[in-house]
């Protein structure tokens, strides 16, 4: 009987061992777990946020535009709910004819629906600091 329960006890023994290897183990994999529905939600926001305008969009977009005819100081956004609105550009145009071909182009584009200049800007004929509200169209691009 002695010889049985030293077996037996040696056995607990073992199985007690694994079995807390195991608890630990199954710990680990719940905070994995855990993690991977973090990851997975974070995921799904930034794919079902793809329709929106991003600022380095517009950024690129108007760069882009004012490269070919005027320098820009800055720009800034206005937005609501997480949505862009709105862009107010400040600059520096070498002509009044630049600044309204800046101004032109800007409108033309589809990712804008307007582009205000306010006369007072046209009043310099040479080096016309501006500054032009854009609002950003809520149309969806492709």
């Amino acid at each position: 009987m002695v010889p049985s329960l030293i077996l037996v006890q040696a056995q607990l023994a073992v199985y007690d061992g694994e079995y807390q290897a195991a608890s630990t183990q199954n710990i680990v994999y719940e905070k994995l777990e855990r993690d991977v529905l973090v990851a997975n939600s974070i995921a799904t926001q930034l794919v079902t946020s793809d329709g929106d305008r991003l600022f380095s969009d517009i950024i690129s977009e108007v760069e882009g535009i004012a490269s070919r005819t005027v320098v820009l100081n800055s720009i800034a956004f206005s937005r609501i709910d997480d949505d862009v609105k709105s862009v107010l550009i400040t600059g520096e145009a070498a002509s009044r004819s630049l600044l309204v071909e800046f101004r032109d182009t800007l409108e033309k584009n589809p990712l804008f629906e307007s582009a205000a200049l306010p006369l007072a800007n046209l009043a310099k004929d040479k080096d016309v600091p501006f500054s032009i509200t854009i609002i950003v169209s809520n149309q969806e691009q492709e």
